[in-house]
């Protein structure tokens, strides 16, 4: 049986955009809250704040890029065709994140089937996040049939708004790999399904 630890969950305070295009599947802009979580022990304090933007797609999606807030000039996300993303370094504090990406307005710029779009201004404000999350059955879930569904449980989210989501994230230590990662609405009551598709 693998050894599975579910590692981080991160609370996510992003736009999500659903496909603009047949061929774009995701454009996000995510600042986010991240916390770590060993066995069925609660965390106490984020382990990190990051700031993060792409868009996934197929192979006609071949340039994305990004205009901050206050910015005139876009400014070129990396990646290739398909699959761009922007990921800065972690921050130790949620004061050091938004002095870096303040919130405000941020328009994204696609290359989809050799059409260039402009999309946005997207509005990315408040800086409220709930409360530290908890995964209340993580050792049973460390210990179940993998080839099994799962419920995972995890404690009530307080001060979070309609539509603000988490992602989960279960990494198997053992083969240094993600095992799954899903973006959820807190209110959302979960079966976690980690068994063969």
């Amino acid at each position: 049986m693998r050894n599975v630890h579910v590692l981080s969950i991160l609370l996510v305070h992003c736009l999500i955009f659903s496909a603009l295009e047949a061929t774009v599947e995701l454009l996000y802009v995510i600042k986010e809250q991240a916390y770590q979580q060993f066995e069925n022990s609660h965390p106490d304090s984020p382990e990190s704040w990051t700031f993060s933007t792409g868009a996934l797609g197929d192979d006609q999606l071949t340039a994305v890029s990004i205009t901050f807030p206050g910015d005139s000039e876009a400014t070129p996300i990396s990646g290739i065709p398909g699959e761009y993303e922007l990921e800065t370094a972690d921050f130790a504090t949620q004061a050091e994140l938004d002095a870096a990406y303040a919130d405000g307005s941020y328009s994204v710029s696609i290359t989809d089937n050799e059409v260039n779009q402009d999309l946005g201004p997207f509005t990315l404000t408040g800086s409220a996040y709930p409360n530290v999350p908890h995964i209340t059955n993580a050792v049973e879930l460390q210990a179940s049939d993998h080839s099994q569904d799962f419920l995972l449980t995890w404690n009530a989210f307080l001060g979070y708004n309609t539509g603000d989501e988490v992602l989960i994230q279960v990494f198997d230590n053992t083969t240094d790999q993600n095992v799954l990662s899903y973006i959820v609405s807190l209110s959302f009551i979960w079966v976690l399904s980690i068994g063969p598709d």
